[in-house]
């Protein structure tokens, strides 16, 4: 593991197709690229897992901050649509999350008149701080919670996010649930899965997922899919592998 807090070890089930959507190019699942802290990608090319250095910057010119050559948003889509291609899916059918946490804004912004519309954000009040304001000027953001949310931030967070992450405990769903009906709407939810069983993580265990997603949506919630950070020990693809299994299961397959 990265001494970064990356996100790149995130995997989503998409109800699409109950495949798994991990930040890597491997040719056996489907792919979604999760773009994370700056200056990292040397370290993740190694394990195939990819972020998205400096993305704002358009050339592959040397950064004397981050002393590295930063990466083109046009170069992380090409990569994406490569994984595609390998992976025998449709092109387009991967979704690239631009991680902007503890971005400056004028760096945010620069991706953004690239044409990037999909980000993702750690915590609700950083992003109650900067996307209000975003979304006055560009429009069709989709912005993404994929940090872990407190039910003091649920309503904010619902208000903000086209997406959760982190749907990880009974006492969230019935929030959310509550939340949506005085909202009428409810972003996509996805499931935190504890697939490796660990007690400093949160999420809920895979032989009790079944029962969770159940009541879920017996609380009208939508729930687009499954998620898991897998142990930083272990082979990552395993888990995947049963996150996919427990989508199928659950009737995550579209």
């Amino acid at each position: 593991m990265f001494p970064y807090s990356l996100l790149s070890k995130q995997a989503h089930v998409d109800k699409a197709n109950g495949t798994c959507q991990r930040a890597a190019a491997e040719g056996d699942l489907r792919h979604r690229i999760h773009a994370n802290r700056l200056g990292d990608y040397e370290d993740c090319v190694r394990t195939r897992f990819y972020t998205l250095p400096q993305l704002w910057h358009a050339q592959h010119t040397f950064d004397p901050i981050t002393k590295r050559c930063p990466m083109a948003l046009a170069d992380i889509t090409d990569r994406l649509r490569k994984a595609e291609s390998d992976a025998g899916r449709e092109p387009g059918s991967g979704e690239l999350i631009a991680i902007s946490k503890k971005q400056p804004n004028e760096r945010v912004e620069a991706v953004l008149q690239e044409g990037h519309r999909v980000f993702g954000e750690n915590r609700v009040q950083e992003a109650a701080g900067k996307w209000p304001m975003f979304r006055e000027t560009y429009e069709s953001v989709d912005l993404h919670l994929v940090g872990p949310l407190q039910t003091n931030k649920a309503r904010q967070a619902m208000e903000l996010c086209q997406a959760i992450h982190s749907l990880d405990r009974p006492k969230l769903a019935k929030t959310l649930a509550r939340l949506a009906q005085e909202l009428g709407a409810c972003p996509d939810l996805f499931v935190q899965v504890n697939t490796g069983e660990e007690d400093q993580k949160a999420g809920i265990w895979p032989a009790e997922a079944a029962a969770f997603i159940k009541d879920a949506r017996a609380l009208d919630l939508s729930i687009r899919g499954v998620m898991c950070i897998p142990p930083v020990d272990e082979e990552a693809a395993l888990h995947f592998a049963l996150l996919a299994k427990l989508a199928e299961r659950n009737g995550l397959t579209g």
